[in-house]
């Protein structure tokens, strides 16, 4: 496939940062789980998603590594970042008011800017992939 290639760095991207988001809410559950507690959902989501996002990142991650699954792990991944931009959106227009970050140590330095930019273009980058992954090789197209 011509872009087998770059498929597979954007997925090894993806792979990395979603082991290491979804790690560290596994290996530190009680702090994930107090900062999203601090977040301005309603209550009813919050033990759903204490217990459902971390193991949902690590499945992402999983799909990505192997080719007969990739496709399923990009369009999982596009959609936890599509939830998460949108979210990381809201939180920097402040529709919530004021929201604390509940993200792994790094990202939770980033300020709603950079994380809105940072999310984005890995959004774009993941829509890349999934777009990429759809095309047929031309020779295939020529089966006559």
């Amino acid at each position: 496939m011509k872009y087998r290639k770059t498929i597979e760095i954007i997925s090894a991207i993806l792979i990395m940062l979603f082991l290491y988001t979804g790690g560290q809410k596994v290996m530190e559950h009680d702090v994930f789980r107090i900062q999203l507690a601090r977040q301005p959902l309603p209550d009813w989501l919050i033990p759903t998603l204490t217990w459902t996002l971390p193991p949902a990142e690590l499945l992402a991650a999983g799909l990505l590594v192997f080719q007969k699954t990739r496709n399923s792990g990009l369009y999982m991944s596009l959609t936890l970042l599509s939830s998460f931009t949108l979210y990381t959106a809201m939180a920097y227009s402040e529709a919530f008011g004021y929201a604390p970050c509940a993200c792994g140590r790094i990202f939770s330095s980033m300020g709603w800017g950079a994380h809105l930019l940072m999310n984005t273009a890995l959004l774009t980058l993941n829509s890349v992939a999934v777009y990429l992954s759809g095309i047929k090789p031309i020779n295939a197209m020529n089966t006559s």
